[in-house]
């Protein structure tokens, strides 16, 4: 972060507090209309790095 980033102000903020969890993988489920369900399980590669949609477009 920068130094001129000043989050001392937050309340109760804890950086990476979601971060070993996030990296352990998540579960997505989709349940459908007709009664299913789809199961989608997501990690990150060792070293991968998470981009937003915007950037993501512009990096294949």
């Amino acid at each position: 972060m920068r130094p001129e980033y000043d989050f001392t102000s937050m309340a109760g903020g804890v950086r990476g507090k979601y971060y070993k969890a996030y990296r352990a993988g998540h579960t997505v489920k989709i349940h459908k209309a007709d009664g299913t369900t789809t199961v989608q399980y997501f990690t990150l590669e060792e070293g991968a790095v998470m981009l937003e949609p915007d950037v993501r477009e512009y990096f294949s």
